[in-house]
């Protein structure tokens, strides 16, 4: 888990970094069509780039049918964050980052789930 003041960039950076180093690489990432994913038909990204010079393709999509369990699992991650954060005093963003484990292992013990149910990656050094 990764938390920003705010949607950037290298919030989205910092997050894959620590995925790939618990995960490894993804074949496949679905996002939406935010502008830091999808430039246009027929152009890419930096943040493409550096994936697909990683062997990780993107799919993005406009349509919440497309991905139902990503939508989904944001909004339930988001209802449970603020229960967390009262039952853990957490006060500050750093706060929140250091206690990161902590609150995906709540969430998934919460709603008796895994949040990957399926691990398409494929284990490399980062």
């Amino acid at each position: 888990m990764w938390v920003e003041y705010q949607e950037t960039n290298l919030g989205y950076q910092r997050l894959l970094e620590i995925v790939f180093k618990r995960f490894g690489f993804p074949k496949i990432i679905h996002t939406d069509k935010h502008k830091t994913f999808w430039g246009s038909e027929g152009t890419e990204t930096m943040f493409e780039k550096n994936l697909n010079e990683k062997g990780i393709r993107i799919i993005s999509s406009s349509n919440p049918k497309r991905k139902p369990h990503v939508e989904r699992s944001f909004r339930s991650a988001q209802d449970k964050l603020p229960v967390f954060i009262s039952q853990n005093q957490i006060k500050t963003i750093e706060d929140l980052r250091r206690n990161g484990d902590k609150y995906v292992n709540y969430y998934n013990t919460n709603l008796k789930k895994l949040l990957l149910k399926n691990h398409y990656s494929t284990k490399k050094e980062c």
